[in-house]
């Protein structure tokens, strides 16, 4: 409802880019005709409407029947006084009057905010029991943190969302970052600097609402989940896929849309208080956030942050040269560019300011300036004051895949141990220090920390000692002075054969494929002596823990404090390997074995979401349904 035309449409679009459907219309006659079809749940008002003005126009909401509660803005033309806008507030009851100019953004926030703050206190009839008790652990655990010790404290406005995020990388924090505005409060939970889960008081992002709101099933289906969630204690994903209206595939994917949403809405907060608390045990779902901090950062600004904001926070680096960073962690993080935003990244080689940078490219103002923003805050590249040499970056290695990935790499870790420099980069004496940068980029990509953060630690530790011997090799002989010193005064072959970690990692793998072997000719008794021994090399293995639990339940299946056992090694498997079905898999046949039928559902269901395609997990669901007790409703 804004008379001037360019800045209505940038409002619809502002509101549209944060997820709520906005339209416009153009005269007050059609603003109260689409409040009589009951489909507006705000109005932003231009006091210079045509033929009914503003006020006029704000007053007659106030009397409509669907008007006496509805947020109201008013944008004005006129310069009001404390006083003079205290009294229109307060007499037409406005959420805001705001004096043009107007940033189209602020006023999205203000209208997201207060909608998001009415959701949290009212009822939300597509929330199930799982989405209000997250309500109010949210709040319960903002109220706690409040009076306790934090690592960091701070607000939006100062330290931008995205900003923040890359100080808890640098950091590789492991906690929970508390986000506050209003009523409405987030838990954002991070693990070695990644966010790996979020939780929300805002019933409005609960599972039911996305998956209605991405058209994946109707607000039908899913109120009947609901109703038949109460009466069978079954997951409400479990209850949709029982009743044909979505696949497991799919059911994940609203899942993982769940959390992507209730985090990239925190992007678009340009307020708020923060709090960063160690210490905080870290919530063992299965499906967590995949993306990494860098991918997160790029995704949340292109689809949050508009070219004004992007300029207010570029504007201090217009005349900085942009070069790529020196440290290798930060330079060769994961990072979602396609080849056109490659290229743009490519000629920030040091020798261009960003004003520059900026002016030649022919990318659209707005990719221009999302790009530059996710680069330098990121750290993959740095802002410098004076120019310097161009650097290149290499083409992307790909992770090896997780299975039998300790194996691997203990086995290159021990090769590459035995090299020189000039070995383990993979380069010949006479190489240029192009081939040299080429080789080395090559393997910092290969065996950056960031890849392999959802393994376990045994497994970290070794690419990271790949990683460490390539940066080391690297500094010895990245230019030709360099090389010639080192030729000058080493003879190579005298290093280390094999590292500690390596060694506990080989000895882990020869037990446990013993124990694999002795589990298929059922010997249980071989099998969890090699397995214990296993786990005792690499305690944080949660794949070997997983065995080691069968094995201890197989080797006398009647025996109570046997059976605890069992289950105590394979709940400790979930908690370190999370999206592994195998562990839930395990866990809820030794569960259904002890006749523990609802607690065994729950493992099936977690290994169905790890791997949506899982037959096994599928069949042993529908194995166990009839078992379960209280069920009411047909099949």
């Amino acid at each position: 409802m804004v008379h001037h035309v360019g800045l209505r449409d940038q409002l619809v679009a502002a509101l549209q880019s944060r997820g709520m459907p906005a339209t416009s219309a153009q005269t007050g006659r059609e603003a109260l005709d689409a409040l009589d079809g009951d489909l507006v749940g705000a109005l932003i008002i231009d006091s210079e409407l045509p033929l009914i003005g503003g006020f006029e126009l704000a007053k007659a909401v106030r009397r409509h029947p669907r008007g006496a509660h509805l947020p109201l803005v008013v944008v004005t033309d006129a310069r009001w006084s404390p006083s003079q806008k205290a009294a229109a507030l307060q007499q037409m009851g406005l959420l805001d009057l705001l004096s043009k100019p107007v940033d189209p953004m602020q006023v999205a926030e203000l209208l997201v905010a207060e909608l998001a703050s009415a959701s949290v206190e009212a009822p939300e009839p597509l929330a199930d029991q799982a989405s209000r008790d997250e309500k109010h652990h949210v709040e319960k655990a903002v109220r706690a943190v409040r009076t306790e010790p934090v690592l960091l404290r701070g607000n939006l406005q100062t330290t931008p969302f995205p900003e923040l995020l890359h100080q808890l990388y640098a950091k590789r924090a492991v906690g929970a970052l508390f986000l506050l505005r209003d009523n409405v409060k987030k838990i954002v939970y991070f693990k070695e600097g990644h966010p790996s889960y979020v939780k929300s008081n805002v019933l409005a992002e609960c599972l039911g609402k996305v998956l209605v709101r991405e058209k994946m099933i109707s607000e039908g289906d899913c109120a009947e989940s609901l109703r038949r969630m109460k009466e069978t204690r079954r997951q409400q994903g479990t209850v949709l896929i029982e009743m044909g209206v979505i696949s497991p595939q799919n059911l994940v994917v609203g899942l993982e849309l769940q959390l992507q949403a209730k985090l990239l809405d925190i992007f678009s907060w340009t307020r708020g208080e923060y709090l960063f608390k160690r210490d905080v045990k870290l919530p063992s779902e299965v499906i967590a956030l995949e993306w990494n901090n860098a991918t997160l950062i790029a995704e949340g600004v292109r689809r949050r942050w508009d070219p004004p904001r992007l300029k207010q926070a570029l504007e201090p680096l217009l005349d900085r040269y942009l070069a790529p960073a020196r440290d290798p962690k930060l330079r060769f993080q994961e990072f979602p560019l396609d080849e056109v935003d490659q290229v743009f990244a490519a000629e920030m080689d040091g020798r261009r300011t960003l004003r520059e940078l900026l002016a030649a490219t022919p990318l659209t103002e707005a990719r221009a300036l999302c790009a530059a923003y996710v680069l330098i805050t990121t750290g993959v590249v740095a802002a410098l004051g004076a120019p310097q040499a161009d650097e290149e970056e290499a083409a992307e290695a790909a992770v090896p895949p997780e299975q039998a990935l300790r194996g691997q790499l203990a086995a290159e870790l021990i090769s590459f141990r035995r090299r020189d420099p000039f070995g383990v980069l993979g380069v010949a004496v006479g190489s240029s220090d192009e081939d040299v940068e080429e080789a080395y980029s090559r393997l910092a990509r290969k065996y950056h920390p960031d890849r392999f953060r959802n393994v376990s630690a045994e497994t970290r530790e070794l690419a990271l000692e790949i990683f460490r011997l390539a940066h080391q090799a690297y500094q010895t002989v990245a230019t030709h002075g360099q090389r010639q010193e080192y030729k000058a005064r080493l003879r190579t072959g005298e290093v280390s054969v094999l590292s500690e970690a390596g060694g506990r990692s080989l000895h882990a793998e020869r037990l446990a494929s013993q124990a694999r072997g002795a589990i298929e000719g059922q010997r249980y008794g071989e099998a969890r002596q090699a397995l214990a021994g296993a786990v005792q090399l690499c305690p944080d293995a949660g794949d070997l823990r997983a065995l080691l639990g069968w094995a201890i339940f197989h080797e006398a299946p009647d025996d109570p404090e046997n059976a605890r056992d069992a289950v105590q090694q394979l709940r400790r498997a979930v908690e370190l390997a999370p999206r592994d079905e195998q562990g839930y898999l395990l866990l809820g046949r030794v569960y259904a074995r002890m006749g523990k039928m609802i607690l065994a559902q729950r493992q099936f269901e977690r290994a169905v979401q790890c791997n949506p395609a899982s037959s096994e997990a599928l069949a042993e669901l529908e194995r166990y349904r009839d078992q379960l007790p209280q069920r009411r409703f047909p099949r």
